[in-house]
């Protein structure tokens, strides 16, 4: 693993974590902001951040270092449905989780949104043919183990806060729920990797071209979720009119997951979507810290065990990365 990949693991790590930090903030800061087609479309305004650092970075290149790059790639533009594929990927998965922020706090949401290790660890060898090397087998295992110890946990700290939740029937639902939604995010992370690698896609254009079409989208969406009364779109901006603090953190949130989309693309292009999802997932116990020093979350011993077993699982892909890259 180079030294730049190591640094974009490190920026997934905090900018992730900076992610559901600002969303628990917002929430606080308004008293409540359940509202989860306008904070789809805020992600997607922040990943097209990076269409126009791309056309910079381009810029700044000279005219015969681009020639060379592009006789070095000897690839074919991508089609723009590649980038539209991932979009509705992304957006549905997005959805989803920013459905279940109502339901979990966000350490608990993050250690269950974990299944998608184990997802696209399946999905990378049946669509892509790809076998997992030994460590990135041990740290599989690991993982569910620590999975398993996180969904018990969430069993015993379960608030059941939603109108749709009951004692009987509110877990189970959430859980597949979260689960589907990861499904769904490794078929994005699989699809990326695919085509990423084979147009050699920049990830600064892959993310801007994909927050464009999705801020369209979202925004279309808002509209309909507007007429239909499923989301009180102009409650939503008289919260936000009347909370300076609250636009700021907004503004902190589009720059932080503009720095995580990015730099996940990235990991995945350089690495594999199984590394991308280990990396995503650490974030976990560093937002469970922070909500339990702001009596967020809960201390548990089932959730503390869970959290060590994740971290231990991202340390044997990282070392077995690069004990492998070392050997080659």
């Amino acid at each position: 693993m180079q030294k730049t990949n190591i640094a974009a693991c490190f920026g997934v790590l905090v900018a992730g974590t900076m992610n559901v930090i600002l969303k628990n903030h917002m929430a606080s800061a308004v008293g409540g902001f359940y509202y989860p087609m306008f904070w789809n479309f805020v992600t997607m305004c922040g990943m097209s951040l990076a269409l126009p650092t791309h056309h910079l970075s381009q810029r700044s290149e000279s005219s015969e270092t681009q020639e060379l790059l592009t006789k070095a790639a000897d690839t074919k533009e991508a089609p723009l449905r590649i980038y539209a594929v991932v979009m509705l990927f992304h957006w549905w998965a997005l959805l989803l989780v920013n459905s279940l922020y109502f339901y979990l706090p966000g350490a608990l949401l993050q250690m269950m949104r974990g299944s998608k290790v184990p997802f696209t660890a399946a999905l990378s060898f049946l669509i892509l043919g790809k076998a997992l090397q030994f460590h990135q087998q041990a740290s599989l295992l690991v993982i569910m183990l620590g999975l398993t110890l996180g969904v018990q946990s969430c069993s015993d700290q379960w608030s059941f806060r939603g109108f749709l939740t009951t004692q009987e029937h509110g877990f189970w639902p959430v859980v597949l729920l979260s689960f589907t939604s990861e499904l769904i995010r490794s078929l994005m992370f699989v699809y990326q990797e695919k085509y990423v690698k084979q147009y050699k896609i920049p990830a600064l254009k892959m993310s801007g071209v994909v927050g464009c079409m999705g801020a369209l989208f979202s925004f279309q969406m808002l509209v309909i979720a507007q007429l239909l009364r499923i989301e009180d779109v102009f409650g939503m901006l008289s919260k936000l009119r009347d909370s300076p603090m609250a636009l700021l953190t907004l503004f902190g949130f589009l720059v932080s997951v503009s720095l995580f989309e990015v730099g996940g693309i990235y990991i995945t292009a350089c690495s594999s979507a199984f590394t991308r999802a280990v990396v995503e997932l650490i974030r976990t116990p560093i937002v469970w810290i922070v909500e339990i020093r702001y009596g967020i979350g809960a201390w548990s011993l089932w959730q503390l065990s869970s959290f060590l077993m994740l971290a231990l699982g991202l340390l044997l892909d990282v070392c077995g990365a690069f004990i492998f890259d070392g050997a080659k």
